[in-house]
């Protein structure tokens, strides 16, 4: 059920907001893979010392030096696509390359679980590249379907 903010409620979550002094990223992943490797890992984590490195060593398998490019970068094709990420990691091996961090201090699942559940909604609603995650965002029904399925 959603929450319906008064107009103080709005102004103080903007200043909020305005105080954390968010900024666009200047970089992006080069594939979805590594996006939902990067949204699970992020939770909890410090992104720069933790979560970067944790996603460059999931890309090396792949024999992916780059795994991000700066956001003015041309866009080119998923070089790991949700399938050949699900071909070559388990829930085990992820958690190998990565660590055993999970979702909540409160006994939440694995991350690498979690990456799982996110990688099978996304190919369940026909998403297995960046491309295909970009057309979904761009479609509001679709769009709209994968993120009640993600929620």
């Amino acid at each position: 059920m959603a929450t319906v903010l008064d107009s103080a409620g709005l102004d103080r979550l903007t200043a909020a907001v305005l105080a954390l002094n968010p900024r666009p990223r200047e970089r992006r992943w080069v594939s979805l893979s590594f996006a939902i490797v990067d949204a699970v890992w992020s939770i909890g984590a410090t992104y720069a010392t933790t979560v970067v490195p944790l996603v460059s060593r999931v890309a090396a398998d792949f024999g992916i030096t780059q795994a991000s490019v700066p956001n003015s970068s041309p866009p080119t094709p998923d070089p790991v696509p949700l399938e050949a990420f699900r071909a070559r990691f388990d829930v085990d091996s992820l958690t190998a390359r990565t660590n055993r961090q999970r979702t909540s201090t409160r006994g939440g699942t694995s991350k690498a679980h979690a990456v799982f559940d996110h990688v099978d909604l996304f190919r369940a609603a026909g998403i297995d590249t960046l491309d295909q995650a970009h057309a979904v965002m761009s479609d509001g029904p679709a769009f709209e379907r994968l993120d009640t399925a993600l929620q």
